[in-house]
């Protein structure tokens, strides 16, 4: 009896050891411990985006103002507050599906496979959703009385920065 818990024992540690090591010719446990992280990341994220939503602090609506200059009365509205949270939720779920994804894919492909391929769609996914996110800010935004939309405040910000508008001084020699 003891032989045979022994032999087991032995076995299940051979296999362990032979899956591990660098000679795996699946490379499973090396790709598992490479890319499960990121996906954990990943729905962490969205779950924290999801969350901010619920209790009716948008993670956007809060941190967009520092990238683009709002002025005052369009935050302070609620189309302002619903559209961020729209977009909040947006985000929580697109990294959700692209986690989701990530995994599906994850199990029916090589490694090389998975890189190529999730590389692909997730920058292809990625650039639908913000572009479509762009757009659906700022038919929302504009319906503000008041607010000219996304581009107009973007044209002001950067001609503020580049001084145009306000007379520079000529250099001294």
């Amino acid at each position: 009896m003891r032989v045979d818990t022994e032999r087991a024992l032995l076995c299940q540690a051979s296999k362990r050891l032979s899956s591990k090591s660098p000679g795996n010719a699946s490379g499973t446990v090396a790709m598992k411990n490479q890319f499960q992280p990121s996906m954990a990341t990943k729905v962490l994220i969205g779950l924290v985006l999801i969350g901010s939503v619920v209790i009716g602090r948008s993670l956007l609506g809060r941190y967009a103002p520092l990238v683009i200059p709002f002025p005052a009365f369009v935050i302070e509205h609620l189309r302002y507050r619903r559209t961020m949270g729209h977009l909040t939720l947006l985000a929580g779920v697109f990294q959700i599906g692209t986690a989701c994804w990530d995994l599906w894919l994850y199990n029916r492909t090589s490694t090389s496979g998975f890189v190529l391929i999730r590389l692909l769609v997730n920058y292809a996914a990625g650039f639908v959703v913000i572009f479509g996110g762009i757009v659906y800010a700022d038919l929302s935004l504009r319906k503000i009385p008041g607010f000219d939309g996304l581009l107009a405040v973007l044209e002001e910000a950067t001609g503020t920065l580049s001084g145009k508008g306000h007379p520079r001084p000529e250099p001294q020699p």
